[in-house]
């Protein structure tokens, strides 16, 4: 037992030592900094899915992360020696679909239709014209208003005036693949794809818009949204709010860097602010 106090003590004495001798030779060269190299990214697998699609256009496209991302289909193949999990390569050809999921109550169908055509308006991905806007909206006016059989008829009007909108989304979807899903649910339109149904995060995209950014949150139907802007990211300034999960902020300053947060109100309280998104204005 002594033997090992004693060699315990030697070493500690030997650790105090080497730190004095590096201090010192710090001190007389006047410096403290350090610079390290930054370290290789690493590469990380995730299953090929709609919502890790989305993870990975946002981590690939950022600095803040020390790793990338791969999306790959994992297969379970049979041998003699048990079960083997297969990676099969990304298939690079893969879209979503924007699908009407309309809901079965008749208040919330019309619900989710004047939503469909309020966020169609000054769309920040597509322009609808202003013909197609007045015929979904009196569609949507007759089904809402009719009763009986006359509302039973009013239905494949209502639903042909939304899809002829929604068809204007997956056109834009087909050509920006990257960001096919943040274009299909900018119109309030159900995203079918790889994965199926995909959660929506809070992010930050710019619009075709010179000086846009369209902002997303996650989906909660029993809120509001508080939006947060920053020139600094320090100082943040509250916008107009919102009753659904995505906004638009227009009139930005291009090539300049913005800051952003979102906060979820249910009743009189928030939910805490997010952590903040930082984009280029393009």
């Amino acid at each position: 037992m002594k033997n090992i106090i004693k060699s315990v003590k030697l070493f500690l004495v030997a650790i105090q030592w080497f730190f004095g001798v590096v201090t010192k030779k710090l001190a007389i060269r006047n410096t403290w900094s350090y610079v390290v190299p930054d370290p290789p990214q690493k590469e990380k697998f995730f299953k090929s899915t709609a919502a890790n699609a989305r993870l990975a256009m946002r981590v690939n496209g950022s600095a803040f992360y020390d790793y990338y991302i791969t999306l790959v289909n994992f297969v379970w193949k049979r041998t003699k020696y048990g079960y083997f999990m297969m990676m099969a390569l990304p298939n690079p050809n893969q879209v979503v679909t924007a699908v009407l999921m309309m809901p079965r109550i008749h208040g919330d169908q019309v619900d989710l239709a004047r939503q469909m055509i309020t966020d169609s308006t000054g769309n920040a991905f597509v322009t609808v014209a202003a013909g197609l806007l007045a015929t979904a909206t009196s569609k949507t006016d007759d089904y809402a208003n009719f009763h009986g059989a006359a509302r039973d008829a009013a239905w494949q009007p209502m639903i042909e005036a939304l899809e002829a909108i929604m068809n204007l989304f997956q056109i834009a979807a087909n050509a920006n693949k990257p960001l096919s899903i943040v274009i299909i649910q900018s119109g309030s339109f159900h995203v079918h794809g790889v994965g199926g149904r995909s959660a929506q995060v809070f992010e930050a995209f710019n619009s075709l818009i010179s000086g846009d950014i369209y902002l997303t949150a996650p989906v909660n139907d029993k809120c509001c949204y508080e939006w947060w802007s920053s020139v600094d990211g320090i100082t943040y300034t509250r916008l107009q709010g919102s009753t659904v999960a995505h906004t638009t902020i227009t009139g930005l300053t291009a090539e300049k860097n913005m800051w952003f947060k979102c906060q979820q109100i249910v009743g009189n309280s928030g939910l805490g602010l997010s952590q903040a998104f930082k984009i280029m204005v393009k």
